[in-house]
């Protein structure tokens, strides 16, 4: 009795580990190797990354920075982007080779963006968001920009390309005294539509902040609309319309 309760409890610690085993997550590295058929040197580990699709069960995505051509003191990246079902089953993949050039704008983040980006009414898109930043201590910059990628009938497309959604300057005077400068932008589905895809409203906040020895001062605005992201049938993407010239013509 004793050796069948020991036999079936063996049995079940082996098939709990053959089941941890096949629903393990593959890692951005592996997924790569798997599925773009690369050696995993080519791949950056530092901006290769995945996330679970919140519309899609068992599913995740995958966005994977390869490195093209590499020097002293510059880098390019093509973007890979994947929907993999259960480690095994490609869903979609988009192999981009318009390059991600860093140099002294140095890529400092990517991430995926799974917010309800409904492009349609059965359609939904998720972001990569790139973050740069400069390495001047005079004069610092920083910048973030979003891609929209369209997963439909198997198919991924990118209909947003590197749009910025954030941008931080300033000017440092000495030591002691300086001004900076932000802008930030949210993007909003919107009521209306063009070529078949919902318009997306950008709102716009900014913030400027100077400094002396003596004392800080900082000014906020409110979030404002600035334009509309609309989608141009042509170059089968979003285009942005901005209000403010619109209505200057």
């Amino acid at each position: 009795m004793k050796f069948r309760a020991l036999l079936l409890f063996s049995m079940c610690i082996i098939s709990y580990s053959i089941q941890a085993q096949n629903t393990s997550i593959l890692t951005p590295v592996e997924a790569a190797t798997k599925f773009l058929n690369i050696s995993s040197d080519s791949v950056s580990q530092a901006f290769s990354i995945s996330k679970e699709v919140p519309f899609l069960e068992n599913s995740i995505i995958y966005a994977m920075l390869t490195i093209k051509e590499q020097g002293d003191e510059y880098t390019e990246f093509n973007i890979n982007v994947l929907v993999v079902e259960n480690n095994n089953t490609l869903l979609g993949i988009l192999k981009e080779d318009n390059s991600i050039y860093t140099d002294a704008l140095r890529l400092t983040n990517v991430e995926i963006d799974t917010a309800p980006y409904m492009v349609k009414e059965n359609s939904r898109a998720f972001g990569l968001r790139l973050s740069y930043s400069g390495s001047s201590r005079v004069n610092p910059y920083s910048s973030e920009t979003i891609n929209l990628y369209e997963f439909s009938g198997g198919e991924l497309t990118n209909i947003l390309n590197e749009f910025q959604v954030l941008s931080e300057r300033g000017e440092n005077i000495g030591w002691d005294s300086g001004t900076f400068k932000s802008q930030e932008s949210i993007l909003i589905i919107g009521d209306s539509q063009s070529n078949g895809y919902n318009d997306i409203v950008v709102k716009v906040k900014e913030k400027v902040r100077t400094y002396t020895a003596e004392n800080e001062n900082e000014t906020t605005s409110k979030f404002t609309v600035k334009g509309f992201l609309k989608y141009n049938s042509e170059l089968r993407e979003y285009v942005f319309e901005d209000t403010a010239s619109k209505q200057g013509n």
